[in-house]
């Protein structure tokens, strides 16, 4: 209330009356302060609200000139339409390869549901009822099946919306807060609408073909299923290459990728193209891998021939002879656990990177920066001091302070606190016969940095055992860049002259090269050329200690907020917890978004593979009912007819199962390291280390296992239950 000590409240009725008719322009200034209620506030009303706020502005404006808006939530707004409309066109683009496998799912579901009722649909043409009348049937059941599928899907989708506001990264969930506030907005149902109407296509499209037939012209087209299949015939895969193969070069090209940023920012998340390149690579790879499947199954036969096993020849025969009947549910079955592994090892990758960043950036579990206690030197200053010194300053003052530091024990009496040393970094220059290098020096405690420091394995082609064994051998040693030796000639074991810059005071020291890296905690190439060394050799050779960088490794579980927060002089812009910054960075909107629906899409893949592939199975046996029959009238076995059809799933099993887990390995190793993109060394340093997902891949295949086992056991039901009479029969009407 300091600001109205000069100032005198009265009641508006007094100000209008007995105060505001003494005085002349009585309106000084003028506020309105308007508080809005924003709970019910959803996506679809920002652009209302910033219409009408400039509405107000501008209405305002013309009544009273100088009205100036000093608070306002343009500017939120503003930000979060744009962060919006990216993350939209983010989850549009990573939802691509989903929609393709349901679209898949869609196609072989509706192709099974009308090849079983093309023989019925052959008959009721051959009687007289028209094409279109077909059509007409099969376009109302799509719409009346999708028109409940949307009553249904609209919860369920809420709830996975939910769910992706709830993702810490792949196939993992925590409820964080109140969470997302999820309703069904008008939007959601059309694209539902839109959803269903290309559903209603996909089921519909197929019974154009079945609809022209009659008895005699099926009879015929049951014949033509020796044929290939039809993207096969028009050469769709091949074709699919060329814009794989093109946003591959895109992608293996730097500039422009970095120009790329310019559209989707600094981060892996926010590039659509990222995903789309690597998802068309695996179907138009998926596509044509399939075109070698019925001469592997020929090669298969003719070994097969060679044994007693009827049920093995008679699948390996029939799959190498009706490629059209099967390729669906195994483009399915490798798309899935192709892009599954994608996905997964994606997945699994940018976690690992993220954690891989963040522990360079910072290069332990916790530090910070100890300044110590500064006392005043006695010592006289150098000349180079000296000349430098500004008018007025005195000799003692221009020696430059000295500091005593707390004792590191007392960092280790803190609670969680493992281990702790100290790294001193200092600017320096490297003297070397091509002349003179500015770079860093870092002094490292050489005891204790194997345990305390990050480290990757590729950081050095030395293990880093033997770096700090190097410096345990040689108190002047110290290990530098792979590049600086080759430029300027040197190797391991050769003297250079270092001149470290302590607070205004340079050193020159002689150091033994012991061992190289190309990349070292907190250090980037832009900085120079990195030496590190023994931290006490270099305050040794300075006859003093300066200000350094303490390094802590922290307990696994420990409370690192309540570290943080204890008084050990700590200095807020000094310090740097990693743990803290990944968690932060895990609740950022398109990371949520990015993992979310990578897990989503992971679930939903599987499941989807399961039902398409069960459907695939049990109506391949009733379109093939009488063809079982006349196998078993001939006098094949229930075991050698179980062993025809068990063989046949097991096939295409092992051969999606094998393929996909192929192609996504490749094309993970291939295109994952090419979406680590940046303008700054920050986001490229560490480079990516690929990790394959194999917990996520052996969760397929145990899906696959089941699917198989589940499967077979259908089949042999179904078997044991045939009636061949019945089935003989059947066969001479139809």
């Amino acid at each position: 209330m300091s600001a109205f000590t000069e100032r005198l409240i009265v009641a508006e009725d007094s100000f209008t009356g007995a105060v505001g008719s003494q005085l002349q322009d009585e309106v000084y200034t003028a506020a309105w302060n308007i508080v809005m209620e924003g709970q019910d506030i959803s996506h679809g009303d920002a652009a209302l609200l910033m219409r009408r706020t400039q509405t107000v502005q501008q209405r305002t404006a013309g009544l009273l000139p100088d009205t100036v808006l000093s608070r306002s939530p343009m500017d939120a707004l503003i930000t979060y339409r744009r962060s919006a409309s990216m993350l939209t066109i983010l989850l549009y683009a990573f939802s691509v390869p989903i929609l393709g496998l349901l679209l898949a799912f869609i196609m072989l579901a509706s192709g099974l549901s009308v090849d079983r009722r093309r023989q019925e649909v052959a008959v009721l043409r051959s009687r007289g009822a028209m094409a279109l009348q077909m059509i007409g049937t099969a376009t109302l059941e799509s719409v009346l099946l999708g028109a409940v599928a949307l009553a249904i899907s609209s919860p369920v989708g809420a709830i996975i919306a939910r769910l992706l506001g709830q993702a810490q990264g792949f196939l993992s969930f925590a409820s964080v807060g109140d969470g997302l506030r999820v309703s069904v907005t008008s939007d959601a149902l059309r694209f539902g609408a839109i959803a269903v109407a290309v559903g209603v296509v996909a089921q519909v499209l197929p019974t154009f073909g079945s609809a022209g037939h009659t008895v005699v012209s099926y009879k015929l087209e049951q014949a033509r299923l020796m044929r290939r299949p039809w993207w096969q015939r028009v050469w769709l895969d091949l074709f699919l290459f060329l814009p794989a193969a093109y946003g591959a070069y895109v992608l293996s090209n730097q500039g422009t990728v970095v120009e790329l940023q310019g559209l989707f920012g600094e981060s892996t998340y926010q590039d659509p193209f990222m995903f789309l390149v690597p998802a068309l690579g695996i179907f138009a790879l998926t596509l044509f891998f399939l075109r070698f499947v019925p001469l592997l199954m020929t090669i298969v036969s003719w070994i097969a021939a060679r044994t007693r096993s009827v049920g093995l020849l008679m699948a390996a025969r029939h799959l190498a002879r009706t490629p059209s009947s099967y390729a669906m549910p195994l483009i399915l079955l490798v798309l899935t656990l192709s892009l599954s592994t994608f996905t997964a090892s994606l997945a699994f990758t940018l976690d690992g990177s993220l954690r891989d960043r963040t522990y360079y950036q910072a290069g332990a579990d916790l530090r910070f920066q100890e300044q110590g206690a500064i006392t005043q030197a006695e010592s006289s200053a150098p000349a180079s001091v000296l000349e430098d010194m500004e008018p007025g300053t005195s000799e003692a003052t221009a020696t430059g302070p000295t500091w005593s530091f707390r004792p590191m024990v007392d960092y280790l009496s803190l609670p969680g606190i493992n281990a702790a040393m100290r790294v001193g970094t200092y600017p320096a220059v490297a003297v070397v016969t091509a002349g003179r290098t500015e770079g860093v020096f870092k002094g490292i405690e050489r005891t204790n940095f194997a345990q305390i420091a990050y480290w990757r394995d590729d950081f050095s082609e030395q293990s880093l055992g033997a770096l700090v064994n190097g410096l345990a051998l040689h108190r002047d040693g110290v290990f530098v860049p792979e590049s600086f030796l080759e430029q300027n000639f040197l190797h391991i074991g050769d003297y250079i002259q270092v001149e470290v810059t302590t607070y205004g005071v340079s050193t020159l020291i002689d150091l033994a090269i012991t061992g190289t890296f190309e990349y070292f905690p907190t250090w980037y190439p832009s900085q120079g050329p990195l030496s590190v060394g023994n931290l006490d050799y270099l305050f040794e050779a300075t006859g003093q200690q300066y200000p350094y960088d303490v390094w802590l490794d922290v307990a696994p579980g420990a409370d690192l907020a309540a570290l943080v927060s204890e008084d050990i002089g700590l200095l807020p812009e000094d310090l740097r917890a990693p743990q803290l910054e990944i968690e932060a960075e895990k609740a950022s909107p398109d990371r949520q978004g990015l993992f979310g629906l990578l897990s989503v899409g992971f679930a939903a893949a599987a499941v989807l593979t399961v039902l398409g592939f069960l459907l695939y199975a049990v109506f391949s046996f009733r379109r093939r009912f009488i063809e079982f029959g006349v196998l078993r009238a001939v006098g094949l076995s229930t075991r050698q007819m179980t062993a025809f059809l068990g063989w046949e799933l097991a096939f295409l099993i092992l051969m999606g199962g094998g393929l996909g887990t192929l192609l996504g390995a490749a094309v993970s190793r291939f295109f994952i390291p090419m979406m680590q993109v940046g303008i700054d060394e920050a986001s490229l340093i560490p480079p990516y280390v690929v990790d394959l997902a194999w917990p996520a891949i052996l969760e397929i295949y145990a899906l696959f296992l089941g699917l198989f086992v589940v499967a077979s056991v259908a089949l042999t039901v179904m078997l044991q239950r045939m009636r061949i009479s019945e089935a003989v029969k059947l066969g001479d009407t139809a």
